[in-house]
């Protein structure tokens, strides 16, 4: 995706804001504008798998039950609330390598900038 509406899909909790960053940067990056829905996980990975959205954050953890379905970013943080410090990651449509690929390099840069 170059230019356009990059759709993304956030489920509403504390790592919402860090994922909105994210995000915000990788449509920069692609020179294109965010668009953001929120909604339950269920609903937003049946969105994404349907092609209605680009990209899922606001805390999904690393090890997702929908994981065998979707992509998954590299860490962009520690989930919050998480007693184990468990990784949170976000999600693009299984098979979409380049744009997962640039993904991790806003999250890469985001988190850079926050000194993470």
């Amino acid at each position: 995706m170059s230019g356009g509406v990059l759709k993304a899909g956030l489920v509403q909790g504390p790592d919402v804001e860090a994922d909105r960053a994210i995000i915000l940067r990788l449509a920069r990056q692609l020179d294109a504008q965010a668009a953001f829905q929120t909604g339950e996980a269920h609903q937003l990975v049946a969105a994404l798998e349907k092609g209605q959205i680009h990209v899922i954050g606001g805390g999904l953890p690393a090890a997702t039950p929908f994981k065998s379905h979707l992509g998954l970013s590299r860490p962009a943080g520690r989930l919050s609330g998480s007693p184990e410090g468990e990784e949170r990651v976000l999600a693009v449509r299984a098979g979409e390598n380049g744009f997962l690929l640039a993904l991790d390099r806003a999250i890469s840069a985001e988190t850079r900038g926050r000194g993470q």
